[in-house]
């Protein structure tokens, strides 16, 4: 999971996208998107990566 910032007004991570691999995403919007988490948008808000414990 990648964590992201500031991306609506709420304290804390606002956003969370499923990492994929080569540095892609599919972010779960309005529409759902395959994004790239480097680019010049989600890498000003990235907070953090992290995993749901087995």
């Amino acid at each position: 999971l990648v964590f992201f910032e500031g991306t609506y007004d709420t304290p804390g991570a606002s956003h969370v996208g499923l990492y994929v691999g080569d540095g892609m995403m599919i972010s779960a919007g309005d529409p759902i998107k395959y994004s790239n988490i480097h680019s010049s948008y989600w890498d000003k808000h990235l907070l953090g990566f992290g995993r749901i414990p087995k």
